[in-house]
């Protein structure tokens, strides 16, 4: 039975055994090959396709034979850190022979879909558990010892893209148990570093069902969305801004200073309109 191997891409490539203990790999190379492997755990991956992104712009003479090469001083790299028997041969290709989940990044796409379900089903509890935890798996930029390979910036992208939904969804299911004025520092912190991002999650305050509460969280969230340079919240177009506002049922067609309480300043960056036009024409850049 092959050794238990835990391997990370969502941040540097982070090889581990069973204990826990770190394996090294070394050389572009290798970690190009562990690492298409690795994205594709349990599944035989075509000779072919590992050559072509192993050796992209100067194919060996006999790309066949320089693969197996590569196979085995992967073999070699992992049997010194105690780990043999993972990488199987088959006339296709390669397979790397662990569960699914002993590679991070498949493990948070499960957990993420999982926690989207326990949030939709009403679970918020029980999604922002799940949620977190897969938010935990997180060390830096995914696959980034092979950044600039092409499979591995558009898997990247898309790991990065997911992450920014289960961040929302986590301060969706927290709105919904109540822990609404605890997030106002992390809010504070996500605008700050990223102040064009489109995500609505702000609005999700205005689903608390008392009044009191939603007026107290949309305006503490609201004065952490004008820290933004631009004090837009998580809204990177004009263009963008009805959809994006008009998401929450219980905002619709409201203009973002009218839920405002009477008094309050103006929100920076966001030129004054009448009430008659709060948005600007559809269509308008």
């Amino acid at each position: 039975m092959p050794n238990a191997l835990h391997i990370g891409l969502l941040g540097p490539l982070q090889v581990r055994d069973e204990t826990g203990r770190p394996v090294r790999v070394g050389g572009r190379q290798l970690r190009v090959l562990l690492t298409l492997l690795a994205l594709n755990a349990g599944r035989v991956v075509p000779a072919g396709s590992l050559a072509g992104h192993i050796w992209p712009d100067d194919p060996p003479g006999n790309p066949g034979n320089a693969l197996q090469t590569m196979v085995s001083r992967l073999r070699a790299e992992l049997r010194q850190g105690g780990i043999c028997d993972v990488i199987e041969s088959h006339p296709a290709g390669y397979r790397l022979a662990v569960p699914a989940d002993a590679v991070d990044a498949t493990a948070f796409e499960r957990l993420a879909v999982q926690g989207r379900h326990a949030l939709a089903g009403g679970d918020a509890a029980g999604a922002a558990r799940i949620l977190r935890e897969a938010l935990l798996s997180w060390r830096g930029q995914p696959l980034a010892d092979v950044a600039g390979a092409d499979f591995a910036d558009a898997a990247a992208a898309r790991l990065t893209e997911l992450r920014s939904s289960v961040l929302a969804d986590r301060i969706e299911a927290d709105l919904a148990t109540g822990e609404g004025a605890s997030l106002v520092g992390e809010l504070r912190v996500l605008l700050s570093a990223d102040p064009l991002a489109e995500r609505p999650v702000p609005c999700s305050c205005a689903r608390c069902t008392r009044p009191a509460a939603r007026q107290r969280r949309s305006r503490s969230i609201t004065r952490a969305a004008s820290c933004s340079p631009t004090g837009s919240a998580w809204t990177r177009r004009p263009s963008s801004s009805r959809s994006t506002w008009a998401s929450c049922g219980a905002v619709e067609s409201q203009p973002l200073r009218s839920r405002l309480p009477p008094g309050s300043p103006p929100i920076p960056g966001r030129p004054r309109r009448a009430p008659g036009n709060a948005f600007p024409p559809s269509g308008a850049r």
